[in-house]
């Protein structure tokens, strides 16, 4: 049975697209599609996914992908919310350190 993706709103659709846009400038990062979301790539490993028209978990998060899970847990992705632009900021900054950890 396929997983039941939330549908996200045109602003956060907006936000996601200013924070592909920037993601994109960095070295080595290619963009992808899967299930209604952008995967963005540093080289062959995927760093981040951002909503397009459905997200993961929250219709208002970005999902960030851990290269180690954290202690005592299996979960290998992250979630930020970008609830505002208020948020774009640390968002980016999430996104970046993700990159780098993909490096």
């Amino acid at each position: 049975m396929r997983p039941k993706f939330p549908v996200v709103s045109d602003e956060m659709r907006r936000r996601s697209v200013m924070l592909e846009h920037e993601a994109l400038t960095w070295p080595g990062t290619r963009r992808g599609k899967m299930f209604g979301m952008v995967s963005l790539y540093r080289n062959d490993a995927i760093f981040a996914v951002l909503p397009a028209t459905r997200a993961i978990e929250n219709p208002n998060s970005i999902g960030l992908r851990r290269q180690k899970p954290l202690a005592g847990s299996t979960h290998k992705w992250e979630f930020f919310a970008v609830a505002s632009d208020k948020e774009l900021g640390a968002a980016l900054e999430r996104l970046r350190k993700a990159y780098d950890a993909a490096g």
